[in-house]
């Protein structure tokens, strides 16, 4: 089976420790997209706008890095968990 069609039957992405902005928009052309989950992960200028594109999703993950954040106010075991129907 060829890469790129394997790809695109890709229905649960997991990614941890990294940047993301408005390229997170580009996973609506996988088709049986349904399930993302960003593990200490900092959120760029623009998520917003791409994230807005993923209206597939019925399950999502978010635990943001805080960096700087994590020692001036205890945030380490923060997360966000969003699910909708």
């Amino acid at each position: 089976m060829d890469i790129h069609c394997v790809i695109f039957l890709i229905s649960r992405l997991r990614l941890e420790r990294g940047q993301i902005g408005e390229e997170i928009g580009v996973l609506d052309r996988l088709e049986h997209f349904q399930n993302l989950e960003l593990i200490d992960f900092e959120l760029k200028v623009g998520f917003g706008a791409g994230f807005v594109k993923l209206q597939m999703l019925k399950k999502v993950l978010l635990i943001p890095a805080y960096k700087d954040e994590v020692f001036k106010f205890g945030l380490l075991n923060t997360y966000c968990h969003f699910t909708w129907q």
